[in-house]
């Protein structure tokens, strides 16, 4: 039977702890009982008289409820047992799905919330914490169903997700395939759908793009720009660098092209980059492949001074023969044994 790759830190997992696992027939109390809820635009939490709350980002927004509860859940979680090992804690959750996937650890139907789940339990193995979930009635979950809309937008101000990168000194290109699969996912591609979009791509193109990529990430993390996000500014001075180092019109195309396949350039800015690519070619044309020739003339008339051929050694027959064959018919010098 062959087992997937993904499945080697779970069985890993089991072949590590199963002879040192012990657990508790019954709780017989928990330090904590954390309540927590989760509304399309909010979450909310509370504990022994203290509450938090938090937005949720655009991306986030777009989640199933059973996906931020969960989420909520765990945030709740990391609020309150931080400084806590060695116990037990209820989490109190007004959701059926979030309890029964913590409980479970895991669901095998659904792979977004079999991720969170896993996510929780394994910070709760790092900290040595026994963690179980309970239903309670929405009706009843009312401090942390109201922290979840507290809704005071005014008084709430983040940053965009663009400009959210890691800081110079962390940060380190993915790689090619890496790269191109986190910026499709930012677009809003579904996960499952990248792979046929990378199967479009020959092998040798994404060899090409992948130097490109790790200029752009270098470049991006230098000017502390986000290598993600669309920058007119960013994109006109990188490729600009590009030019200033005396690189062939191809090598410029192939920059384009590699930064055009997940960046949409908004109508308003299309006649700027036209009139940009237009430069290009201006200051830097097309260049012939072969910077110089040579006259073949000199060749034949040589040729015909080896005569007769029969009095022609084998070796001088054989050298004219491939010369007036390579003459004939244009083939690389490589070609010819």
């Amino acid at each position: 039977m062959l087992i997937p790759k993904y499945l080697d830190n779970d069985l890993n997992w089991w072949i590590n702890s199963l002879a040192v696992a012990k657990q508790n027939i019954k709780e017989s109390s928990y330090v904590l009982e954390i309540f927590s809820d989760a509304s399309p635009l909010a979450w909310g939490a509370h504990c022994n008289e203290r509450k938090t709350h938090g937005f949720w980002s655009e991306e986030q927004q777009k989640l199933h409820i059973n996906h931020l509860e969960l989420i909520a859940a765990f945030n709740g979680l990391r609020c309150f047992s931080k400084g806590y090992t060695n116990c037990s804690i209820l989490l109190r959750i007004d959701n059926t799905t979030a309890v029964a996937c913590i409980n479970k650890m895991g669901s095998v139907q659904f792979k977004h919330l079999n991720q969170i789940s896993r996510d929780i339990w394994q910070y709760c193995e790092n900290n040595n914490i026994k963690v179980f979930a309970s239903y309670i009635k929405s009706k009843e979950n009312v401090v942390a169903d109201s922290e979840s809309r507290s809704l005071n937008i005014k008084s709430e101000y983040s940053l965009h997700e663009k400009y959210i990168f890691l800081p110079r000194s962390s940060a380190s290109y993915p790689g090619c395939s890496s790269f191109i699969r986190q910026a499709f996912l930012k677009k809003g591609i579904p996960e499952d759908a990248i792979p046929f979009v990378l199967a479009s791509i020959t092998r040798e193109t994404l060899r090409k793009y992948d130097a490109v990529f790790s200029r752009w990430w270098e470049f991006s993390t230098i000017n502390y720009t986000h290598p993600y996000a669309y920058n007119l500014a960013g994109i006109l001075s990188f490729i600009k660098t590009i030019f200033g180092k005396d690189c062939s019109y191809s090598t410029i195309n192939i920059h384009i092209a590699a930064l055009s396949l997940f960046m949409i350039i908004p109508e308003e800015d299309k006649n700027i980059f036209e009139k940009f690519y237009k430069g290009l070619y201006n200051l830097k044309p097309p260049m012939p492949k072969y910077k110089y020739t040579w006259d073949p003339a000199p060749v034949p008339d040589y040729l015909q001074t080896l005569i007769p051929l029969e009095g022609l050694s084998l070796e001088k027959l054989t050298y004219k023969l491939v010369m007036l064959v390579a003459l004939t018919s244009a083939h690389r010098f490589k070609l010819y044994p």
